[in-house]
């Protein structure tokens, strides 16, 4: 239905630049050559779109439209490009690139920093320094954010995230307890401090928590899949076979899920 509505001759541009970035859930052939269409035509909203569906295309076709994208003529264009290139090491991009890069960044930068007031432009820019690998300017972005709103969950998890990658699992723990005492109903938080408790050994609290996060998000397909990891290594495959065919009948393109149910028992 995505691909008809991209060969409508008469479709909004922004209802195929919706159909673009959906393909992203969809990776295959037919994918790949709608979001290498889109990257250059000459509808902004369709070259934004691509690269929200980026993913879809081989590593270094990735690298080489985003090189190109990075100087767009649309500013929005050219700062959704660079929240993608600025991970990209050094080595990947020519002179030349990394230059519209830096340039592009600079724009994401100051189109966030318009925003302070808000806590979701602070975690925005703490991306942009973890990208960069400035953890201390990212942890720095993430406590403000969460000192104007202690609700803001991305932030939470994020901040989290940012313990786990720096060996502070003991700051994680108090983090995310705080948070889901405030937002007991998150999937997010339950998620990631499920997530700590694998890391903790705490078997039984760790199934606990995966199993709320993917009940409370029934279509995000990484929470199952998670779920149905943790069942597995706790020996409840028949359970874990369960969990993984609901959650493939309501993501049926999840690469993950697909191959973890052929390693399960079947029905």
């Amino acid at each position: 239905a995505l691909l008809a509505l991209l060969e409508h001759p008469a479709g909004s541009a922004i209802a195929r630049a919706t159909a673009v970035a959906a393909l992203a859930d969809y990776p295959g052939p037919p994918a790949r050559e709608q979001v290498r269409r889109a990257a250059h035509d000459t509808e902004p909203l369709l070259r934004l779109a691509a690269l929200r569906a980026l993913r879809v295309l081989p590593e270094d076709e990735q690298i080489g439209l985003l090189s190109g994208l990075l100087g767009d003529a649309t500013r929005a264009v050219r700062i959704e490009a660079a929240r993608i290139a600025v991970a990209i090491p050094e080595g990947r991009l020519d002179a030349a690139a990394r230059a519209r890069r830096d340039a592009a960044v600079e724009e994401l930068v100051a189109s966030e920093t318009i925003h302070l007031d808000r806590p979701e432009a602070h975690l925005n820019l703490a991306l942009v320094h973890l990208s960069q690998g400035h953890t201390g300017d990212a942890e720095a972005a993430l406590k403000r954010a969460l000192a104007m709103d202690a609700g803001f969950v991305p932030a939470r998890v994020n901040l989290a995230d940012l313990y786990r990658a720096t060996g502070r699992d003991t700051e994680a723990g108090p983090l995310l307890e705080e948070g889901l005492r405030g937002t007991p109903d998150s999937p997010d938080l339950k998620h990631t401090l499920g997530l700590l408790r694998v890391r903790q050994g705490e078997r039984a609290a760790a199934l606990e928590l995966l199993a709320a996060a993917a009940r409370a998000a029934p279509d995000n397909a990484r929470y199952a899949y998670v779920y149905a990891v943790a069942l597995t290594d706790s020996g409840r495959v028949v359970e874990a076979a369960t969990v993984a065919r609901d959650a493939l009948a309501r993501t049926p393109n999840d690469a993950a899920l697909t191959q973890l149910l052929q390693q399960l028992p079947p029905p």
